[in-house]
């Protein structure tokens, strides 16, 4: 089996981080959403 390198590890760190911001901002977006809804409602 092959070793992977501290260069390997940090691009697969990259690729992980990459992944958890755009889900991280669908997640936002999603709340923002769901709050302004609530706000709509609340505001009638």
């Amino acid at each position: 089996m092959k070793q992977l390198t501290l260069s390997n590890w940090a691009h697969i760190a990259e690729i992980i981080a990459a992944i958890v911001i755009v889900i991280s901002i669908l997640y936002v977006g999603k709340e923002l959403k769901q709050n302004t809804q609530a706000m709509h409602d609340d505001s009638w």
